[in-house]
């Protein structure tokens, strides 16, 4: 869930969790009915059964927009119908036969097990992001990072793919706390890390790697791409507005370090090479994207 905020998290993981709740239930209703011989509940019979469940109003009506912006909820949604639909047929040849055969009831089962394989998998990954999520800037802590590169690492060299990333750290942002107070700077870090998570792709990842340093990963990406990608950052971050600072408006500048993955490089050497391009955009004067060349950084 890309630049989703702790607090939209929390929400989303307390939405799941009521839908769970909900589905339990009905899913008690369901086994009560066939093991007791009780009457059929006729609207589970009908075609938009999967819309009236509590569950599927959930999905339909009341789920959060980021939760439906996963790429797992319309995953979710198509197997809670394909769920409601062998239900609806184990529930036809009871009501025909006075029984449900075995191979109904695995269908249902199977399907159930699907949904709900999918519904945790979706809680899991929630919990796992709201655990490794700055609080402050929306952006990712450093908890998994180097898990998440090395794992990029390998599908790069396996799948015969680019991989770069971008160092990034706030020009003179002493001075802004110095100046204006903590809760300027914060404000910017806030404001700078939204921007870039607004304007990457979905399975790029922002971190947040030191007190105003980021990485960003880019899987798929060769060096000039992801330079251009900076240097498109680097100009629209010139222009945000941070607000004003002794009658005059607060305005940051970032230097980025890009590097791709050397063809026999670690992770650990595509990390210093994005650090000694961010040194030389540092040296270099700042508010500039530099990338990694190894002809300049021969000792």
């Amino acid at each position: 869930m890309l630049g989703v905020t702790k607090e939209e998290l929390l929400a989303s993981i307390s939405q799941l969790e009521q839908a769970i709740h909900n589905h339990n239930e009905w899913f008690e209703a369901i086994n009560r009915t066939l093991l007791c011989r009780l009457q059929l509940d006729q609207r589970e019979l009908r075609p938009d059964a999967h819309r009236e469940c509590r569950f599927g109003q959930w999905i339909y009506q009341y789920a959060g927009e980021r939760l439906r912006e996963h790429p797992a909820f319309r995953t979710i949604e198509k197997e809670h119908q394909a769920m409601h639909a062998a239900v609806s047929a184990m529930l036809h040849n009871l009501d025909e036969c006075g029984a449900v055969t075995a191979d109904r009831y695995d269908r249902f089962a199977n399907a159930m097990k699907r949904l709900r394989l999918e519904i945790n998998s979706l809680k899991e990954e929630l919990q796992n992001t709201l655990y490794n999520l700055d609080s402050l800037t929306s952006a990712n802590n450093r908890i998994g990072m180097l898990t998440h590169l090395r794992e990029q690492r390998e599908l790069s060299r396996r799948n015969n793919q680019t991989f770069s990333i971008v160092m990034l750290d706030l020009d003179h942002f002493k001075m802004i706390n110095d100046r204006c107070g903590h809760q300027t700077g914060d404000q910017v870090l806030k404001t700078i890390s939204h921007y870039i998570l607004d304007n990457i792709r979905p399975y790029d990842r922002l971190y947040r790697y030191g007190g105003e340093e980021f990485l960003l990963s880019m899987p798929q990406t060769a060096l000039d791409t992801a330079t251009a990608v900076a240097e498109r950052l680097r100009e629209g971050i010139t222009q945000l507005s941070f607000g004003r600072c002794n009658d005059e408006p607060v305005r940051i500048t970032v230097s980025f370090g890009v590097a791709e993955l050397p063809p026999e490089g670690d992770v650990d050497v595509l990390i210093q090479h994005a650090d000694k391009a961010l040194y030389n955009a540092k040296h270099r004067g700042r508010n500039m994207v530099c990338p990694w060349d190894a002809s300049e950084s021969q000792d």
